[in-house]
């Protein structure tokens, strides 16, 4: 789902899964300065393949974020990010990227994601530009494979 305008999603307290179907990538804000808000959600099974060095724009065929590709600030309250991956070449972000923006985290999961290929980076969370911060939150079972792959759970 391309996301082109600031957008709050707020699941039940209980949690609403969405999940990519091991087949494509949940969301990709696509735009700068167009905040996504997460709340009480569960993001699973979503996939991207980076084709080669692609102009990073949170296009589908570029490897980018297998959950949620960002061009602008995202955060996640009561939120899990589990399951995701990003396979190929210069493959970043298996659970999140946020690229020049910030990631805040509020008593959320990234857990399970990886991203694998030759230079691949943040298994968990990619930070490309940006900062997080994560409050009550935990990043653990991430990882990335391949040749000068970096940070499993967080890169920056």
């Amino acid at each position: 789902i391309d996301i082109t305008e600031t957008l709050t999603i707020t699941g039940p307290a209980a949690g609403q899964t969405i999940s990519g179907n091991n087949a494509s990538r949940i969301f990709a804000v696509t735009e700068s300065e167009q905040p996504l808000m997460l709340e009480n959600l569960i993001l699973t099974d979503g996939y991207t393949t980076a084709y080669g060095y692609i102009s990073p724009t949170c296009a589908a065929n570029t490897g980018e974020g297998g959950a949620v590709c960002s061009l602008s600030d995202v955060t996640l309250t009561s939120s899990t990010v589990s399951g995701n991956r990003t396979a190929g070449e210069d493959a970043t972000g298996g659970g999140l990227l946020v690229r020049h923006s910030n990631a805040t985290l509020i008593n959320s999961t990234v857990s399970g994601n990886s991203t694998t290929g030759v230079f691949a980076f943040g298994g968990g969370l990619r930070m490309y530009y940006g900062n997080a911060t994560l409050t009550n939150s935990t990043i653990s079972g991430n990882y990335t494979t391949g040749d000068y792959a970096q940070g499993g759970g967080l890169s920056l």
